[in-house]
């Protein structure tokens, strides 16, 4: 179980990765050729299109996962009858988006923007249900393959749009592109490998999965929305292109949101099957996966808090985007939060508790739509980072009595305890490494981290062994 777990966290890692890793480029293209501006009105696009996607999704793309993983020779059958519906609703969304773009009142150039962008809900719906049935037959290295050559033609879009000097809500369309290579990417390949093979649309099934799904919201909700209202209420209370410097430093933290999620959604059909095997060998999947959780997120985090400043310059420039060196020094702790989120969700849903998932987003939701205006109003783009961090800890406190009410114990209170010095410790590290050296600087905390981990038992070097030689035998053919 570990190494697959390890494998398919790599193959959904990478996949954020390159999502982040092309995305950062789009958005240092346009943050350096036209401005932070430019960049504030498309992070208001993107905003729009990551919480529609959501709405979009009606909940079914984490209950297909489960399913498919429990029932793999009906794959094809799970397929049909959910992708006819998530086009659908792709549709039913563009036209919500339209909506609610109109009525809140965008300059009209984003507003067009947002508009066309929306395009791409409708062959979204084929991504997400064709990316569901990858992860539930544990297939996860195709995802990254197919994204690769997506973003790669996205980015060209982008590129040939800034240096044709076409107009900025041109961009809206590049977004609709995107979304159609990954469409007809993922079609050829399950009709390719005949994991969907002739049309088969059980109404029946459709509509048990319908009934079932809406609890299913919780963990893409929770995961997704809350980030991307920030950048609209700060674009409305600030300006753009304040939003434009906060979604600098979003850019650069979000690499580890998407590297946190690739190992929830990893940890998810082992999950689903060890809490089948009984609750003995549950707890300890979720113990496991709690653990390591934390320490993998508490490490990047460290790191990119260290980096900062060279960051911000390196990627962004200096002038106009200083102002994110502070604010990402905040956000990078949101990744520890996140995957905690992240890791508590899919054990809730693993449980068949989905509903405790849902009930814990709609509350961090809200207290993202309370506490974000009320910070950014009493502190600014700074205040809104920290409320970020508050609104997150509210939903991961939530998670945890969740989850210690459902496992019995889980999660033991030493392991946060050590967590929580270790994280102290480091964070020290960071501290005294302000202003010297990139060397000193990053390599400093880092190790004191490291060294911290393996004295606290955190980890242990038998752990470490098992692994490299559970990867050796496995290169070896065994």
């Amino acid at each position: 179980m570990l190494f697959n777990i390890i494998k398919n966290a790599i193959a959904l890692g990478v996949n954020g990765g390159i999502r982040i890793l092309f995305g950062m480029i789009i958005q240092v293209l346009i943050g350096r050729l036209l401005g932070a501006e430019a960049l504030g009105k498309f992070a208001v696009m993107t905003a729009y299109i990551a919480i529609f996607q959501v709405v979009v999704q009606l909940g079914l793309p984490n209950l297909i996962v489960r399913e498919t993983a429990r029932h793999r020779e009906e794959a094809h059958r799970y397929w049909w009858s959910t992708v006819i519906v998530l086009v659908l609703a792709g549709l039913a969304g563009w036209g919500i988006q339209t909506l609610v773009a109109t009525l809140w009142g965008h300059p009209p150039d984003t507003y067009r923007m947002v508009v066309w962008s929306g395009l791409s809900l409708i062959p979204y719906g084929i991504v997400i249900g064709s990316e569901a049935t990858l992860r539930g037959l544990e297939r996860m290295e195709i995802i990254p393959l197919v994204q690769t050559i997506a973003y790669t033609l996205y980015t060209l879009s982008i590129l040939f749009i800034i240096l044709r000097h076409l107009p900025v809500e041109t961009l809206g369309w590049a977004m609709v592109f995107l979304q159609s290579v990954g469409a007809a990417l993922y079609l050829a390949y399950l009709l390719y490998t005949r994991v969907i093979r002739r049309m088969w649309i059980d109404p029946g099934l459709t509509r048990r999965l319908l009934r079932q799904a809406p609890h299913f919201y919780g963990l893409p909700v929770a995961a997704i929305v809350p980030n991307r209202i920030v950048i609209i209420i700060i674009a409305k209370m600030l300006g753009e292109e304040i939003s434009g410097v906060f979604n600098a430093a979003q850019v650069l933290a979000r690499a580890l949101f998407f590297i946190s999620t690739g190992y929830s959604e990893a940890l998810y059909p082992a999950l689903s099957r060890l809490y089948v095997q009984g609750m003995d060998a549950f707890r300890r999947g979720v113990r496991l996966g709690i653990r390591y959780g934390l320490i993998f997120s508490a490490f990047l985090s460290l790191g990119m808090m260290a980096w900062a400043p060279w960051l911000v310059h390196w990627v962004f420039g200096r002038g106009e985007y200083e102002g994110a060196i502070p604010l990402l020094r905040i956000l990078v702790w949101q990744a520890v939060l996140f995957v905690l989120n992240g890791v508590l969700g899919v054990v809730e849903m693993g449980a068949n508790r989905q509903d405790l998932t849902f009930y814990i987003a709609i509350v961090k939701v809200f207290a993202f739509l309370v506490l974000i205006p009320l910070f950014t109003y009493l502190g600014g783009s700074t205040g809104a980072a920290i409320g970020i961090l508050v609104s997150s800890g509210i939903s991961v406190l939530l998670h945890i009595w969740a989850v210690h009410t459902l496992t019995r114990g889980v999660p033991p209170v030493h392991v946060w305890l050590r967590v929580a010095a270790v994280v102290g410790v480091a964070v020290v590290g960071v501290f005294l490494t302000v202003g010297t050296s990139l060397w000193l600087a990053g390599t400093f905390p880092l190790l004191l981290y490291i060294l911290g981990i393996f004295a606290l038992y955190l980890v242990r070097f038998s752990d470490v062994r098992t692994l490299v030689e559970r990867v050796a035998w496995k290169r070896q053919g065994g």
